[in-house]
């Protein structure tokens, strides 16, 4: 198989008028026929249409915030990846609380056992909920950024 060379030429006077003429000819067909079918939604369909695009665009908004909401996150992971380091707090559980779940199917890895330490609601693993009880001294890693639990232990303890 052997490839196709191309030979570009310049266009003469007659090809270059044709092509003008063409393009003159497409720019009236997007100047009128948009006009007359405007004029006819107008009459006919402005209301839905402009409903369906009010609909469409907060529909954008809401897709926008979305994306900006996940990003955001997204940042945070990486900085805390990139930055390497994990804050540390101790104090006492104040309050432990379980989501009854009986007949809800819920995402694996989103929290059903949280802690209440300092003020702050902290979801944990089951095996952590266990391990403690309300007045219990404990010690939290979390990362500076996303504030995602990195891990829990029993405060005087690494």
């Amino acid at each position: 198989m052997t490839k196709r060379k191309d030979n570009l030429q310049p266009l003469n006077a007659a090809e270059i008028d044709t092509l003008l003429q063409a393009r003159s000819a497409v720019r009236r067909k997007l100047l009128i026929y948009p006009i007359g079918f405007g004029m006819t939604a107008y009459l006919w369909w402005s209301y839905p249409i402009l409903l369906l695009q009010l609909m469409l665009g907060l529909l954008g908004l809401l897709q926008g915030l979305a994306w900006v909401f996940l990003f955001t996150r997204y940042r945070a992971f990486s900085l805390d990846l990139a930055e390497g380091r994990k804050i540390t707090t101790e104090g006492v559980v104040e309050h432990q609380e379980l989501f009854d779940t009986e007949g809800i199917k819920l995402d694996p890895s989103r929290p059903v056992f949280f802690l209440r330490v300092n003020g702050r609601e902290v979801g944990v693993s089951e095996e952590d909920y266990r391990q403690f009880k309300t007045g219990d001294p404990i010690k939290l890693f979390f990362a500076p950024h996303s504030t995602h639990i990195l891990g829990v232990g029993k405060a005087g303890q690494t």
